[in-house]
C-alpha cells in the first residue's frame, strides 16, 4: 500500500465515521479527533478535551513540587 492510497483511505473512513469522546461523551465526527500514526487509530479524547488536559497537565507538571 502507497502513502497515496493509505491518505486516502484515512480520509475516507473520517468522512463516514464518528466516534464518541471518551471524556466529554459526545459524538463527533473523526475529524475532532487526532491520529495516531503509530497506533494507526484516532486518539479517544476529541481535540478540545484533548487540549484541556494537556493544559491541565502543563499546569500541575510546572508548579513546584512540594516535599513531604
Amino acid at each position: 500500500m502507497t502513502v497515496r492510497q493509505r491518505t486516502a483511505d484515512r480520509a475516507t473512513r473520517r468522512v463516514l465515521t464518528k466516534r464518541d469522546c471518551a471524556q466529554c461523551g459526545q459524538q463527533l465526527p473523526v475529524q475532532m479527533f487526532h491520529w495516531l500514526r503509530a497506533s494507526n487509530s484516532y486518539h479517544s479524547y476529541c481535540r478540545p478535551c484533548h487540549a484541556a488536559y494537556m493544559a491541565e497537565r502543563y499546569r500541575r507538571l510546572s508548579e513546584p513540587r512540594k516535599r513531604a
